[in-house]
């Protein structure tokens, strides 16, 4: 699927998903904000609430393809942070794995969530695999 069909997949949801949460009586995330995406990463989007680490970004390349990293920080929980990315990944075409674990195309996502005295730390790679 092209970057800017999924772009715009991930826009749809996340404007019904804003939608819903308004109904429900919560306040929805900015637009500017529901539509960033990891600096980096490929379709990957930011967590409204996370913030990019300075200097927390790994590339490396290897035979297989590149492996990447980057770090996010920020007030939202593990929780929140799990139902996020549950929602928001398989419009981009990454299909769920396992635990905090995603595929698509040869590649694999993995989230490292970490909460300690109220902030959570999120470390989002993408690496080649199988399947």
């Amino acid at each position: 699927m092209p970057t800017l069909t999924r772009t715009l997949c991930l826009c749809l949801v996340l404007s019904w998903s804003s939608a819903a949460t308004a109904a429900a009586g919560t306040a929805p995330p900015p637009a500017a904000e529901a539509t960033a995406f990891v600096a980096g990463l490929p379709d990957v989007p930011r967590m409204p609430g996370l913030a990019e680490a300075a200097d927390a970004r790994l590339v490396f390349d290897t035979p297989e393809g590149a492996i990447l990293a980057a770090t996010l920080v920020g007030e939202p929980g593990a929780d929140a942070v799990r139902r996020f990315y549950r929602r928001t990944l398989p419009t981009l075409g990454w299909q769920r794995a396992g635990a905090d674990r995603y595929a698509r195309d040869g590649q694999c996502l993995t989230l490292d969530i970490d909460r300690a005295e109220g902030v959570t730390r999120l470390v989002v790679s993408v690496q080649p695999c199988d399947g």
